[in-house]
């Protein structure tokens, strides 16, 4: 299982779910993709599961894309991501579902 990290701005990174510790009371939580100006805050969170073969991404203008899962390269939990769409000015990423 994975855990896909889509960035306002375009970027997707997917890491193992084995890289996530289980928190506890009073846990102060884990980052999954380091943000910055270029990649934007995080948009959405999803996790995959065995049967899980793409990721659709959607933007606030209506674009969408569809991204196969063996197209996206596992990294750490530290990273800030790779490109997956390109938007046009003024657009972001709205939603981000696991097929």
């Amino acid at each position: 299982m994975h855990v896909i990290t889509v960035s306002e701005n375009g970027y997707v990174t997917m890491t193992n779910l084995e890289n996530f510790r289980v928190q506890t009371r009073g846990g102060r939580g884990l980052m999954s993709m380091k943000t910055s100006d270029r990649n934007g805050a995080v948009a959405a969170v999803a996790i995959t599961n065995k049967d899980s073969v793409g990721v659709f991404i959607t933007t606030t203008l209506g674009m969408s894309i569809s991204i196969p899962l063996s197209q996206l390269k596992i990294s750490g939990r530290n990273t800030q991501g790779c490109k997956a769409i390109t938007l046009a000015e003024k657009d972001y990423v709205q939603a981000v579902n696991v097929y």
